[in-house]
């Protein structure tokens, strides 16, 4: 878009031709489509409607064009475990390289989370053990 956007409104002979450094790689052809594309009011409309969205965010992910599938998809490689939940990725996609925050606000978010999933895990554990000594007890009374 840094191509396109910036010369909508300068002399349109700015965006007949690709940028010096795509030459190489980019047909005339192909550039034109493109630039048709990026001035499409369909286009400009979902662009400004994710423009908006995107302002409206409180914890940016640290990802950069990594997905949150991907993310996981590298930690489970990484790890060979397969518990990476929604609020671990969540609280792990948020982390700067370094393991610390961007800001207080998404810090406290992720805070808070580390009790609540750590009792939600207690609960899982406690509801398994249970049903073990259930099927325990279930298997024993059918072999009297």
């Amino acid at each position: 878009m840094e191509y396109v956007l910036p010369l909508i409104d300068g002399p349109p002979e700015l965006l007949v031709n690709p940028p010096q450094k795509y030459l190489e790689i980019i047909t005339q052809e192909s550039w034109i489509k493109f630039v048709k594309s990026r001035l499409n009011d369909e286009f400009l409309e979902k662009r400004n409607k994710n423009v908006e969205n995107r302002k409206k965010l409180k914890h940016d992910h640290r990802l950069r064009r990594k997905s949150y599938a991907r993310m996981v998809d590298d930690l489970e490689r990484i790890s060979g475990d397969n518990v990476y939940g929604r609020a671990t990725t969540w609280k792990l996609a948020c982390q700067e390289k370094k393991g610390t925050y961007k800001d207080n606000a998404t810090k406290d978010v992720t805070d808070k989370m580390v009790p609540l999933l750590t009792d939600i895990v207690k609960e899982k554990e406690r509801r398994v053990e249970e049903l073990e000594r259930q099927l325990r007890e279930e298997f024993d009374d059918g072999n009297r």
